[in-house]
């Protein structure tokens, strides 16, 4: 799959009701605005970033132009 074929694929299935759903969701359990939290090691810090980057990345292709 080239990259404009997974940007549609990406906005056929979250622009939808419940992909929409799904995206305020995961924002709200993956706390975009947050990376690290005093007093958390560093691996916790990496998950989080990690989960954060997921988001971020799913973000990014429904801002994208397919065309």
């Amino acid at each position: 799959m080239d990259h404009k074929d997974r940007i549609k694929l990406y906005k056929r299935v979250f622009n939808t009701d419940d992909g929409t759903r799904v995206i305020d969701d995961l924002v709200d359990a993956f706390d975009l605005e947050v990376l690290y939290k005093p007093g958390e090691t560093h691996a916790d810090t990496a998950h989080r970033a990690g989960r954060r980057e997921t988001v971020v990345y799913i973000l990014q292709m429904l801002r994208e132009d397919s065309e």
